[in-house]
């Protein structure tokens, strides 16, 4: 009887570790998903995202948080590595910032307008860290 209760605790515990397995390749494997390929759920302009930011951090990352958002701003910034990008839109507040982070495949150049210039971008909203910031991102 003991070998028998033995044997069926082997089996569950060896299918909960190939089901472990499989979920853990399946996540691994899931294929990314670009911002510009969704609607977004929010479209505002830079200063507008500051300030819900600014008034209430909690309550704004309850709303955009993981969520595509449309930013329309002012570029006061950008810089570039090899494989990312980053714009900073101006807010209006000189310590502050909107951080849109752009992901290059290969040696794709983004045409941003210049330092001054009008950018309208789509990404996924990230949270505040000093900035707001902006991921998987693409102008619009």
């Amino acid at each position: 009887m003991q070998k028998k209760a033995v044997l069926i605790l082997v089996g569950v515990v060896l299918t909960l570790m190939i089901c472990g397995v499989l979920l853990a390749l399946n996540f691994i494997n899931k294929p990314h998903v670009n911002a510009g390929s969704l609607d977004p759920v929010f479209r505002l302009d830079a200063s507008g995202l500051f300030g819900e930011y600014s008034r209430d951090e909690a309550a704004a990352n309850r709303k955009f948080v993981d969520k595509v958002i449309e930013v329309k701003g002012t570029v006061l910034d950008r810089e570039e590595t090899d494989s990312t990008m980053s714009v900073l839109l101006s807010t209006g507040d000189p310590v502050a910032a909107i951080n849109c982070s752009f992901r290059l495949a290969g040696h794709e150049k983004l045409n941003l307008p210049p330092k001054g210039g009008l950018v309208t971008i789509k990404g996924k909203c990230a949270g505040f860290l000093n900035d707001v910031n902006v991921v998987d991102c693409v102008i619009e």
